[in-house]
C-alpha cells in the first residue's frame, strides 16, 4: 500500500477545490438565471447542493484511491476542509463579481418574485407591504 505524502494530498485538495469552485460559478450561474421563478429556484438551489456534496465525495475517494485505498480520518477531514475552503473563497469572489457588475439588479429581482409568489397565494396587502418594505431595507 502506497500512501501519498501530506503536501501532494494537499496539492490535490487545492486542485480539486479549484475544480470544484469553477463548478460551483457555473452551477451558481444556472440557479441565479431562475430567479423569476422562485420555487423552481429552490429546486434547482437544494439539488445544486447535493451535486456539489456528490462531487466533494468523489474528489475525497479520489484522493482516498492515490493514498493506497486507505485514508485516516483526520486526514481526509483536512483534504475536504481544504476543498471546501477553495470553492467557497472562489465561490464568494464570483458571488461579489456577480452582483456587483454582472447582474446588479438580482435583488430586485428577488423582490418582484416575491411579491408575484404573495399574491398568487392570496396573502394580504398589508402583509405584501410589510414584505416589500423589508426587502427595500436590506
Amino acid at each position: 500500500m502506497e500512501n501519498i505524502t501530506t503536501a501532494e494530498r494537499n496539492k490535490m485538495a487545492l486542485t480539486y477545490g479549484a475544480v470544484l469552485g469553477v463548478i460551483s460559478m457555473v452551477l451558481i450561474t444556472i440557479e441565479n438565471m431562475l430567479i423569476t421563478q422562485l420555487f423552481l429556484f429552490y429546486i434547482v438551489k437544494f439539488l445544486l447542493y447535493v451535486v456539489f456534496l456528490f462531487i466533494l465525495g468523489l474528489f475525497a475517494v479520489q484522493i482516498r484511491k492515490a493514498n493506497g485505498g486507505f485514508i485516516e480520518f483526520k486526514e481526509i477531514f483536512g483534504a475536504i476542509f481544504i476543498m471546501v475552503l477553495v470553492a467557497g473563497i472562489i465561490y464568494d469572489i464570483y458571488n461579489y463579481i456577480y452582483f456587483a457588475y454582472i447582474d446588479p439588479h438580482f435583488m430586485e429581482k428577488i423582490k418582484e418574485s416575491t411579491m408575484q409568489m404573495m399574491e398568487k397565494q392570496g396573502v394580504g396587502s398589508d402583509a405584501i407591504e410589510k414584505t416589500a418594505d423589508k426587502l427595500d431595507k436590506q
